[in-house]
């Protein structure tokens, strides 16, 4: 798939972040102009079980990649990332407590990152969850999930796209001034092959990468569309960072102290930050 030029200058952070967790240089305060930055997303931006907690209602953690990103930048952070959201709670409604996260923005605002759209139409759990499933009762398809959800995802995708695109659209209504970053995913599985952390049937492993990076194409396709929004992709620079991976950057089906289920952990989220930065320039 083509990757944006912001993508391709994100090799050497990310490199740095797979083999350490240790905290990127910091930069003199409000670098490159991105005094005020807000952070909008899902639980993959949230943290979830990730310490500390700042708000457990949404998942929140103090060492998600907004709040080590914003410390890079010496930024005044405003974290509305919370675990569950869907597009429509970007720009169209709240949810639950979290009010509806543009509401976060201002007119001052430098910088807005969002990552979404994992759980529109329940996209993630159905690949977490429905998979597993299938794969634990007897089957006779190397591949019994993408023979279950394989017809759904491309119209899934499309939907998705259309709607990231609409939050971009809103965040540019609110901080017309802003860089706007949109941040993919990074990858839950690999290519091949399964493992304890990932239980599912080995012939959904290669599709299971295959709707991954599909969504990541939307996200991509959709900041192209709006033309004034950067995509910095995370499923490329993740390919060995994997749930199976000797190094991984985002956890399996085991919880630990160090994120939750299927979420990034510690080295995820550093990996992410410095992604971000990287494609600023700053």
């Amino acid at each position: 798939m083509r990757r944006t030029t912001a993508v391709l200058a994100i090799g050497a952070a990310v490199a740095l972040a797979s083999t350490t967790s240790a905290a990127a240089a910091p930069v003199p305060e409000g670098a490159a102009g991105y005094d005020s930055y807000v952070s909008l997303g899902d639980s993959f931006t949230s943290g979830p079980a990730l310490p500390p907690v700042v708000n457990g209602l949404c998942g929140r953690s103090g060492a998600n990649y907004p709040h080590l990103l914003a410390d890079d930048l010496g930024a005044e952070l405003t974290d509305m990332s919370c675990g569950g959201a869907t597009t429509a709670n970007i720009d169209q409604g709240p949810q639950g407590a979290n009010p509806v996260q543009v509401a976060g923005i201002g007119p001052e605002t430098k910088l807005v990152t969002l990552s979404i759209g994992g759980n529109d139409e329940m996209l993630y759990a159905r690949l977490m969850m429905r998979c597993r499933m299938v794969a634990a009762r007897p089957h006779f398809l190397s591949n019994p999930c993408q023979a279950a959800l394989g017809w759904q995802i491309p119209g899934m995708l499309e939907r998705t796209q259309a709607k990231v695109l609409r939050n971009i659209a809103a965040i540019h209504a609110k901080a017309p001034v802003a860089k706007v970053v949109l941040v993919g995913y990074p990858r839950i599985g690999g290519t091949e092959g399964t493992c304890a952390a990932l239980p599912v049937a080995p012939g959904d492993v290669p599709w299971m990468a295959q709707v991954e990076d599909g969504l990541s194409g939307a996200m991509e396709k959709a900041a192209e569309q709006d033309g004034n929004a950067t995509f910095v992709d995370m499923h490329e620079p993740s390919t060995d960072h994997h749930a199976c991976s000797a190094d991984p950057w985002v956890n399996g089906v085991v919880a630990g102290s160090d994120g939750a289920i299927g979420h990034p952990n510690a080295n995820g989220m550093r990996a992410t930050a410095d992604a971000i930065r990287a494609a600023l320039g700053a």
